[in-house]
């Protein structure tokens, strides 16, 4: 039981400091990198604080799952999907609902793909050379995960 309660507790401890930062300044470029150390400290702070905890791995292990399964899905928090743009779209409408030509006037490639395209550039994914996107190290090498692993799912290739 202790383990569970500090584990919860030391997580949203972790919670507020990153919602502290974020509305102080919002980091820029390297987000992730700044939430991993949140999160990093917290629980090196944690693991200082409560060392006479019962089930002290339990304690830790449950705060590691809590904070790596927040930090993958901080990303898609982040980013606006086109499935929420259309969902907010047609709560916005109301009861009377949102006719399919409004939402494609909505929906559009501005909308959809070019800020996509912005992160990447701006997350230094892929560059701009004359007039042609071109991935880099770091952008082959996070594709390259990301199609071995669709890959073991016997996935297709397309996203």
């Amino acid at each position: 039981m202790n383990a569970l309660f500090y584990g919860i507790l030391t997580f949203f401890a972790a919670m507020l400091v990153h919602l502290a930062i974020w509305r102080i300044r919002l980091p820029g470029k390297n987000r992730a990198l700044v939430l991993v150390n949140v999160f990093f400290w917290t629980l090196v702070l944690g693991v200082i604080t409560l060392r006479g905890v019962s089930s002290y791995p339990d304690y830790i292990v449950l705060y590691c799952c809590l904070a790596a399964a927040y930090i993958v899905s901080y990303p898609a928090m982040e980013a606006d999907s086109p499935s929420l743009a259309i969902v907010r779209n047609i709560a916005k409408s109301g009861k009377s609902g949102l006719d399919k030509n409004e939402l494609r006037k909505v929906m559009t490639d501005d909308t959809l793909v070019v800020a996509r395209i912005g992160d990447l550039l701006s997350d230094d994914l892929v560059r701009m050379d004359s007039g042609k996107y071109i991935l880099t190290s770091k952008g082959r090498l996070l594709a390259g995960v990301f199609m071995r692993f669709r890959g073991l799912l016997n996935a297709p290739k397309g996203g």
